[in-house]
């Protein structure tokens, strides 16, 4: 049952990151001049790998204590 639901919230994780990166090209390509873009791309693939790492930072107690199985 534990490994059903890490894999759940892996996939829930995956899924509400692919939805946030979406909102913010759609947000970048809507709102700036061309000339922009890309310098607005760059600057959100450099938050969003921040916040990877900071996501998984923050993961690591909850992981650590989980029941193990023998």
């Amino acid at each position: 049952m534990l490994v059903c639901s890490s894999h759940l919230l892996r996939f829930r994780y995956s899924l509400v990151s692919h939805i946030v990166q979406a909102v913010d090209r759609a947000l970048i390509g809507d709102t700036l001049p061309p000339a922009e873009q890309a310098d607005a791309n760059a600057w959100a693939a450099r938050m969003l790998g921040v916040g990877s790492v900071a996501g998984d930072f923050m993961s690591v107690p909850f992981n650590l204590s989980l029941p193990t199985t023998s």
